[in-house]
C-alpha cells in the first residue's frame, strides 16, 4: 500500500473479555489485569473492549464505538464476547490492531502447586499475555464436564500461536523433559511431516510425547522455536530423552540446507488480498504448510506496485511448486476482488454497507484516500459468499457505472479456463455483450505461475450474470494417492475404461508417479498422484467419480497375485529409524507392485504382534495372453518384489531365548537395561533391540555380522553382573554368516 494512497477496512474479529468472579478463580497472573479490572459494561449503545495493539499496549480503557454503527458482537456468556468491529487500517504498523484470544485447556488432574504457579507466572511475563485456572468451564470453550481445573491464556493471536506447543507439555506434567532448539521457524512443517506421522513414530517407538511449535504465516519473527520432549519414569528414562534430542537435532541439518534451497512464490498479491490472507486464512495457509512440508510466509511490502510477495520454502522443489499451486487453486482463487466505479457526487454509506450488508462476514474494503477522487471502492472476501451479498450491495448503490473483478488463478489453468482457442470465454461474452473478460498473464514480470482473469462490465445486470458463468467454469479438483499399480488397469486399454468415467461425470482425470518425491522423515509418505478436474459447475460429480476409481482399485486387489511377509514391531522400528523405508517407492517402480508399509498410527494399535505386509502384483501381458499365465508371472514378481524387500530394507531378524530369571530381572532393572543395553546398541550401531510382551525373550534386528557381534557382547553383560543368559537363539530373517 503507498504512503497515503490508499484507506483499507476490514472485519476486525476479536474478543471481549471479563474476569471471572473470584471464587472461582485458582490461580491469577498480573500482567495486564489492571486494564481488565477497568472495563465497563455494554450499556447505552457502547461496549469497551480491550484490544491490543502490536507494540503490546493496550488501548485504555477499551476501543470504544457506537454499536448501531460498526460493531457486530454475539454474547458466549457473561464474561466472553465474540466482537466484529469495522475498523480502518492504516500504515502505522504500531497502529495495527492485533486481535485478542482466550486459548483454553483442560488441566486434567494435574494440581496446581507453587511450582507450576511460578512456571505460569513466567510463561506470561514472557510472552506478555495473561494466564488464569479456574475450578470449572467458565468461558464454556472446552465442551467437557466441570470436574476439572481449567487454564486459559488471553493475549493477541499471535502470542498465544507461540505460546500454545509450551502450555501443551507444562500441563502434562512431565517427570522427564527435553527441548530442542529449531533454529528457524520454517523448519518446524517439515519435522511435523504429513499427518504429524513423525511424532507419532517416536510416541509408538519410544514411550514419549512431542510438542512442536505451532506455525503461522503472520509470524515474521523468524527466531529460534523450541521442540518440547517429555516422558516419565514409568514408561521412559533421560537417556531416551537424551537420544531422541539427538537425532532429530541431526535431523534439523538437513532440513535447514534444504528449505533454504527449495524457494518459490507468488511476488505480485495486492496489498488487499495479503491482508486478507493474514486475517482469515493463516489456518488454511498452516494446514497447507504441513501437507506440503513446506513454509508460507509473507515478504516486505512494495510500495511501488503496491502488492506483496508470498514465499514459500520446501524440502523439494517439487514439493514447493505442488504448495504454489494448490494455494493458488484451494485459497487465492476463491478470494474475488472487485471493484465498484460510481458517480463522485453519490458516494455510498460504508456505515450502512458494513451494518447492513456485510455485518459479521469476513472482508477487506479498499478506498483511496482523501487526496484523491474518491469515486470507487473495492471489495475482497469469499467469492461464495460475495454471490449472496452481490444483489445488496447493487441496491445500496444504486449510481454504480462499472465493475471490475479480479481472480488469480494459477497458469497450469490457462487452457482450461479459457478453452480452446478462447471459446469458453468468448461463449461467455457473446451471451453478456456487455462485459469484456480478460486472461492477463505476467510473464514479462516476475510471476510466471499467475494470471488476472479480469471482468469488466458497465450493465449491473449483465455483470451478476457474467460472474456466475465465469465462476461456474473456475477450475475445482480433488487429489489423492492410489498405489501406481493400479494406474494401467484403471486407465485401460487405449485408455477406455478412464475415458469412460470422464465421459460419465464430465470430469477430467490425470495419473502421475510420486516415486521421485522426497522421503525424509521418520513413515513413508503417500504423495497424491491422481487428480479428478472439473469446471465449477460440474464440482458435485468429483465425488462419484472417485467413488467408481476406489471401487475399481478394490476390484483389481482382489484378483492381484499376493506375497505376505510378517513384519515384527521390532523390524518395523528399525526400518524407520534407519530410514530403509525410502527404497519402498523405488521396489514398488521396478516390480510393478504395490507395498501395503503400515504408518506409525497403525502401529500403535499393534502392540508386538507382526504386522502382515502383502505385496501385490496385478501386471497383465497382452490381450493374447491367459488368464494363469498371468497369474503366474504375477505371483512371480511380487515373490521376487518381497526378496528385493528383504534384501534393500529389512535387517537380519534374531529371536533370544533368554533364561528363566529374565522376566524377574527385567521387572526390577527395566530402566537400566533401557539406557546400558537398548539405546547403547541402538546410537552406536543402529540395530534395534526390543523385549518380547511376556518378558521373556528379546527381539533383534541388525545390519551387519559386526553389529550382531557387537550386541552379543552387551548381552554378555547380563551374565557377568546379573546371571542373566541366553538360552537359544532363532534367526527369523537372515543370519549372521549371511553377512
Amino acid at each position: 500500500m503507498c504512503e497515503g494512497s490508499l484507506v483499507m477496512y476490514t472485519n476486525f474479529k476479536t474478543q471481549w473479555v471479563n474476569i471471572p468472579p473470584s471464587d472461582e478463580i485458582l490461580f491469577q497472573t498480573k500482567i495486564n489485569v489492571q486494564s481488565w479490572e477497568k472495563q465497563s459494561e455494554i450499556h447505552e449503545g457502547k461496549l469497551d473492549s480491550m484490544l491490543y495493539y502490536e507494540d503490546d499496549s493496550i488501548v485504555n480503557p477499551g476501543f470504544n464505538v457506537a454499536l448501531y454503527e460498526c460493531v457486530q458482537y454475539k454474547k458466549v456468556n457473561n464474561f466472553l464476547y465474540n466482537l466484529n468491529i469495522n475498523i480502518p487500517l492504516n500504515n502505522n504498523n504500531n497502529n495495527q490492531l492485533t486481535p485478542l484470544r482466550v486459548l483454553p485447556f483442560s488441566m486434567g488432574q494435574l494440581s496446581l502447586n507453587n511450582d507450576l504457579k511460578n512456571i505460569l507466572q513466567q510463561l506470561a511475563k514472557i510472552y506478555k499475555v495473561d494466564i488464569i485456572c479456574t475450578q470449572n468451564d467458565v468461558y464454556h470453550l472446552l465442551n467437557q464436564d466441570n470436574n476439572h481445573n481449567c487454564l486459559y491464556v488471553i493475549g493477541n493471536q499471535l502470542q498465544i500461536i507461540n505460546l500454545q506447543n509450551v502450555i501443551e507439555f507444562v500441563i502434562q506434567d512431565f517427570n522427564l523433559s527435553q527441548r530442542v532448539k529449531i533454529p528457524s521457524l520454517q523448519l518446524c512443517t517439515a519435522l511435523l511431516s504429513t499427518n504429524n506421522q513423525n511424532l507419532n513414530f517416536f510416541k509408538w517407538a519410544y514411550n514419549i510425547m512431542l510438542y512442536m511449535p505451532h506455525t503461522s504465516p503472520i509470524d515474521n519473527n523468524d527466531m529460534s522455536k523450541d521442540l518440547y520432549i517429555g516422558g516419565d519414569f514409568a514408561k521412559t528414562t533421560e537417556v531416551t530423552l537424551d537420544y531422541i534430542k539427538s537425532i532429530y537435532s541431526q535431523d534439523l541439518t538437513t532440513l535447514n540446507k534444504l528449505m533454504t534451497t527449495n524457494l518459490t512464490g507468488i511476488y505480485t498479491i495486492p496489498l488487499g488480498k495479503i491482508e486478507f490472507l493474514k486475517r482469515f486464512r493463516t489456518e488454511e495457509l498452516n494446514n497447507l504448510s504441513i501437507d506440503h512440508q513446506s513454509y508460507i510466509h509473507f515478504g516486505p511490502i512494495n510500495h511501488t506496485t503496491e502488492s506483496c510477495p508470498l514465499l514459500i520454502n520446501s524440502i523439494s522443489n517439487d514439493l514447493a511448486e505442488s504448495c504454489l499451486r494448490d494455494l493458488s487453486l484451494h485459497i487465492l482463487q476463491n478470494i474475488i476482488e472487485v471493484t465498484f466505479y460510481y458517480e463522485e457526487a453519490t458516494q455510498p454509506s460504508l456505515n450502512d454497507l458494513f451494518s447492513q450488508i456485510l455485518k459479521d462476514e469476513e472482508y477487506i474494503i479498499i478506498k483511496p484516500s482523501n487526496n484523491q477522487i474518491n469515486s470507487s471502492f473495492t471489495l475482497i472476501m469469499d467469492y461464495n459468499k460475495f454471490l449472496l451479498i452481490v444483489d445488496e450491495i447493487i441496491k445500496l448503490t444504486p449510481t454504480i457505472t462499472q465493475f471490475k473483478t479480479i481472480f488469480q488463478i494459477h497458469y497450469d489453468f490457462e487452457n482450461f479456463i479459457s478453452g480452446k482457442k478462447n471459446g469458453k470465454l468468448t461463449r461467455i461474452m457473446d451471451q453478456e455483450p456487455n462485459c469484456i473478460i480478460r486472461l492477463l498473464n505476467n510473464k514479462d514480470g516476475m510471476d510466471d505461475s499467475i494470471m488476472n482473469l479480469e471482468i469488466l462490465s458497465d450493465s449491473t445486470t449483465d455483470f451478476t450474470k457474467t460472474l456466475n458463468l465465469v465462476i461456474d467454469e473456475l477450475p475445482v479438483e480433488e487429489s489423492f494417492y492410489i498405489g501406481e499399480v493400479f494406474h494401467r488397469p484403471i486407465i485401460g486399454s487405449g485408455g477406455s475404461i478412464i475415458q469412460t468415467i470422464m465421459r460419465k461425470y464430465n470430469v477430467f482425470i490425470q495419473f502421475s508417479n510420486s516415486f521421485n518425491l522426497p522421503q525424509l522423515g521418520w513413515s513413508l509418505i503417500r504423495y497424491p498422484n491422481v487428480v479428478i478436474r472439473c469446471p465449477g459447475k460440474n464440482q458435485n460429480n468429483i465425488k462419484s467419480a472417485k467413488q467408481e476409481i476406489i471401487q475399481l482399485v478394490n476390484k483389481f486387489k482382489e484378483i492381484q497375485e499376493v506375497a505376505t511377509l510378517a513384519l515384527t514391531p521390532t523390524m518395523y522400528q528399525y526400518i524407520i529409524i534407519n530410514k530403509r523405508h525410502t527404497h519402498i517407492p523405488q521396489i514398488e517402480k521396478n516390480y510393478n507392485v504395490f507395498v501395503n508399509f503400515p504408518q506409525p498410527s497403525e502401529m500403535i494399535n499393534c502392540q508386538m504382534e507382526p504386522f502382515t505386509l502383502q505385496i501385490g502384483s496385478s501386471n497383465t501381458t497382452n490381450t493374447n495372453s491367459s488368464k494363469s499365465n498371468d497369474s503366474h508371472n504375477n505371483k512371480k514378481t511380487a515373490y521376487n518384489a518381497v526378496d528385493n524387500f528383504k534384501e534393500l530394507v529389512c535387517g537380519n531378524e534374531t529371536n533370544f531365548q533368554m533364561s528363566d530369571n529374565f522376566e524377574s530381572f527385567i521387572k526390577k532393572e527395566i530402566n537400566w537395561f533401557n539406557d546400558s543395553i537398548i539405546l547403547q546398541i541402538e546410537s552406536l550401531c543402529k540395530a534395534v533391540l526390543k523385549i518380547s510382551p511376556d518378558n521373556k525373550s528379546l527381539q533383534l534386528v541388525y545390519t551387519s555380522s559386526e553389529e550382531y557381534e557387537i550386541v552379543l557382547r552387551y548381552l554378555t553383560v547380563l551374565n557377568d553382573k546379573f546371571n542373566v543368559s541366553i538360552v537359544s537363539e532363532t534367526h527369523l530373517l537372515g543370519s549372521p554368516s549371511n553377512n
